[in-house]
Parts: structure tokens; sequence; C-alpha cells
């Protein structure tokens, strides 16, 4: 007996499956093209939308006062799962993360690409629990620096945590537990907090997170992406000052007036 969704007519599924099938044979018939056209608008160039981003790259405040509102929010869900109300359609816990945020990060991803990861509330707990920093760079050694052993760099670590995190979804109806999201919740902390202690680079968000890197894939489709405004100098830059940090230089006149002016190292 074959069961579909409710309300669904028969003759609508049907239409549906055809379209499919019709969809599947002219992308697996038709020839790929040998060049794809290639248009790109930077945002930089737009008067007024332009200027926003100019400030938004160079300036990290607002990014900060964004995460401290989705670690907030955050805490929150935590508190709103643990002793909160049982019922999830009367507690926040469940409401906030499963209805608002888990179906509102598939179709942000269309328009602002994989930035979720840059507000993440997972890494920046972790990042402040582990370089005991809020935004500065930290000479902490809580962190080990430890590679990831060759057999987790790729897909599959943050495969099988996707398939266990909608197996819980599915399998055993986490969604409407709020005592249950709060503990996932907080696992999840724990797990990241774990990977930035052991390992490099934020390993967690490279490798084994199983949002981030679903968000990862599906960004490849989102018209917007943040990329660097030069690709020949970015091609040609051997220090990669940009990701690594460097030391900064200062301005003789500025450093005699008492006043110390940064000197970018990268022209980007």
């Amino acid at each position: 007996m074959t069961m579909t969704h409710p309300g669904l007519p028969l003759e609508w599924a049907l239409w549906v499956m055809v379209f499919m099938l019709m969809a599947s044979a002219w992308a697996l018939l038709s020839p790929a093209p040998l060049q794809y056209p290639s248009t790109k608008l930077s945002l930089q160039n737009i008067p007024v939308i332009g200027r926003f981003f100019r400030y938004l790259v160079r300036h990290t405040w607002l990014l900060l006062v964004l995460k401290i509102i989705f670690v907030a929010l955050f805490l929150l869900v935590i508190i709103a799962g643990l002793w909160g109300s049982a019922i999830p359609e009367r507690n926040l816990a469940t409401t906030l993360t499963w209805n608002l945020w888990w179906g509102g990060i598939v179709i942000a991803v269309l328009f602002t690409g994989s930035a979720w990861c840059a507000l993440c509330p997972w890494d920046t707990i972790s990042s402040w629990l582990v370089k005991h920093r809020l935004w500065q760079r930290s000479n902490s050694k809580s962190q080990l620096g430890l590679k990831v052993p060759p057999y987790l760099r790729n897909v599959w670590p943050a495969t099988l945590l996707f398939v266990g995190l909608s197996w819980l979804e599915l399998g055993i109806d986490v969604t409407s537990s709020p005592y249950a999201t709060s503990i996932l919740a907080l696992l999840m902390v724990v797990l990241a907090t774990l990977a930035m202690t052991l390992f490099e680079n934020k390993a967690f968000c490279r490798y084994f997170c199983p949002v981030g890197r679903t968000v990862g894939v599906y960004s490849q489709l989102a018209p917007i992406a943040l990329r660097p405004v030069d690709d020949d100098i970015c091609q040609s830059c051997k220090s990669l000052d940009c990701y690594h940090g460097s030391t900064l230089k200062v301005d003789k006149d500025s450093q005699k007036n008492g006043t110390q002016k940064s000197i970018a190292p990268c022209p980007t």
C-alpha cells in the first residue's frame, strides 16, 4: 500500500514523477557545454551598498555584535530546553531551533551563501573557551595544535554526523523534545571545543560539522559569495597574511605624535 502526503492528490504526484523523470533524462542526455559563461558583479561597485560592504570587511565590530546576539539566543535555547515547558509548541528551544533556524538556514543559503558559519554559536563559544578572547588574536596555550589525521580530512566525518543528526530527528523525534534539543546543542558545543583544543585551523568547521559541511555544499549555488577583488594578488601571495595574520607596521610620523597608524601588509 503506497501513501502520499495528506491532501496531495495522486494525479499531482504522478505529474511530479513524470517531470522528474523528464528532467533527469534531459540532464543525462544533453551534452555539457565546453565553457560556461562567467558574469560577476562586485557589490563594492554599487554606490550605496558597496560602501557598506567595504566598511563591513574592514571593521569587525559589527560581526562581533552579531556573534554575541546569536550566542545569547543559543544560551536562551539551552535554558528554555532544560528548565522550560515540556510542550514543544510552547517552548522556545524547539520552536526557535527546528521551526525558525533549521528551516531558515536552508533559505538563507540561497541569498547569503555560507555566511552562517561566520555567526555560528558553536564555533563562537568554543573559540571563547579555548582562546580566552572575545575578538582579538590569542596566545593561549590551551590548544595542542595537532594536525588532523589524513583519514579524517574528507567529507565522511561530517556526513556520518549529519546522518546521526537526521536519525535523531526522524528516528527518536528529537524535534518534539525541548530537553533533548538542548542536550544535542550542548553536545555540539562540546565536540567543537574538543576539536579546537586538539587540532589546528578550525578542524570542527572544516571536517566534522554536519551543518557547516552541508551549508558549504549548498552555498555553491548561491548568487552571492566572498571573493578577492584582484585574483592576481592572491595567486602571487606567498605569506598568506590575510589568513595567518602578521605583525603590523607602524608609521614613524604617527608614532612620534603619540598615535599609531597601522599599515596593512597585504594590498588586498
